[in-house]
């Protein structure tokens, strides 16, 4: 006579395999996880110490650099650096990794500092600092800096005073360069269709 297989020891079994491996993922992704709680806990620390630092001596700095460290804690170290990097530039970006989509911020001290339009570049240099991105990734050409693309939204008139960079700067300063650029519709059908 065969003995019939006992399927609920069985689902037993298996749901007791499956809560060990459960187990014994998180106890070997906890301490990483720890790890990277204790670094942002220490960068929101600092931050937090130099917006202190910052609202001590709000007269050293410009009042869009106190409105910037505000809003953007990140910015913190770049806005309390300030009064000793003002009009500070080194643009040259060859150590760079260029196998993917460079991640550069206006308010970076290579070029934030530098004035752009009527503010500095920390301020308005948004449309710059995408456009370099992009271009840096496809051409490789490491001139292609934010500071480069400021410069050259100054010089074709694209920077409206007290307003920004003209929105056709995108697609205009990239055909400058010798790229390939096109306004798509911002509906997320369009969005994928041209991500596919």
């Amino acid at each position: 006579m065969k003995k019939k297989r006992n399927s609920r020891g069985h689902t037993l079994i298996i749901a007791n395999i499956l809560i060990f491996s459960l187990v014994a993922v998180s106890f070997f992704m906890y301490p990483k996880a720890e790890e990277e709680n204790q670094t942002n806990n220490k960068k929101q620390d600092d931050s937090t110490q130099q917006l202190n630092e910052i609202k001590n001596s709000p007269d050293l700095y410009p009042d869009e650099l106190l409105d910037l460290a505000e809003k953007n804690p990140e910015t913190a170290d770049f806005v309390l650096n300030y009064p000793s990097h003002k009009d500070y530039l080194d643009d040259n970006l060859s150590s760079l990794d260029l196998s993917s989509v460079p991640k550069l911020y206006q308010w970076d001290k290579r070029w934030g500092y530098t004035m752009y339009g009527d503010n500095l570049h920390a301020i308005t240099g948004c449309a710059p600092t995408v456009l370099s991105m992009a271009a840096l990734y496809l051409s490789k050409d490491y001139k292609y800096t934010p500071y480069y693309f400021a410069r050259l939204s100054e010089e074709y008139g694209y920077y409206v005073p007290s307003v920004g960079t003209e929105w056709s700067f995108i697609s205009d300063g990239a055909h400058i360069v010798g790229l390939h650029a096109e306004e798509i519709s911002n509906m997320q059908h369009s969005i994928d269709s041209v991500l596919e």
